[in-house]
């Protein structure tokens, strides 16, 4: 791999050293969370089939299983939206720390929507590469760090999705 000519200290330490035009940032300043399913993709789908996904649709090794369709009506309230390019990261224990994130590519249907133990983050086109804030939600470091951040009302532990928003990651843009 070619070598920037010039580096500098990104300041965080499990970054370490990172070229000299890039930026550490915050997610929420390279992208958005849980976006609203009230936007004109949603607005004509009324009883029409979309892409479900419960947890066990969703491999640790990154990839889904697309085939569960349910009608829009019946998902449109209770569940977590998400469409093309979106992250999913699961939120919930043991699935964070065993990995269950996913970027979501080829998408079947127009939208999707999966359980409420997802954090959904739409990263923004114009701050950074969406393969690469990608890596970074899949990296042990994010997962390591998070396991400190979770938190439990009752029975299962949960990554808080201010965690997520606030995780410091790269921007070449």
């Amino acid at each position: 791999m070619k070598r920037y000519p010039e580096y500098k200290e990104s300041g965080v330490e499990w970054i370490g050293k990172i070229p000299h035009h890039w930026e550490v940032l915050k997610a929420k300043h390279v992208s958005s969370s849980n976006p609203s399913k009230n936007n004109p993709k949603t607005t004509c789908l009324k009883n029409e089939p979309v892409v479900f996904l419960p947890m066990e649709r969703v491999h640790t090794d990154g990839t889904i299983d697309q085939e569960l369709r349910l009608p829009y009506s019946q998902l449109k309230n209770g569940y977590t939206y998400f469409e093309e390019g979106d992250i999913l990261i699961a939120k919930v224990t043991p699935c964070f720390e065993n990995g269950k994130i996913v970027h979501i590519k080829n998408l079947a249907t127009s939208v999707g929507f999966g359980s409420t133990e997802f954090i959904v983050i739409r990263p923004d086109l114009q701050r950074v590469f969406p393969p690469f804030l990608y890596y970074i939600f899949r990296s042990d470091s994010l997962r390591s760090i998070g396991r400190h951040f979770m938190t439990s009302a009752i029975g299962l532990k949960r990554v808080p999705t201010e965690f997520v928003e606030n995780f410091q990651n790269l921007s070449t843009m």
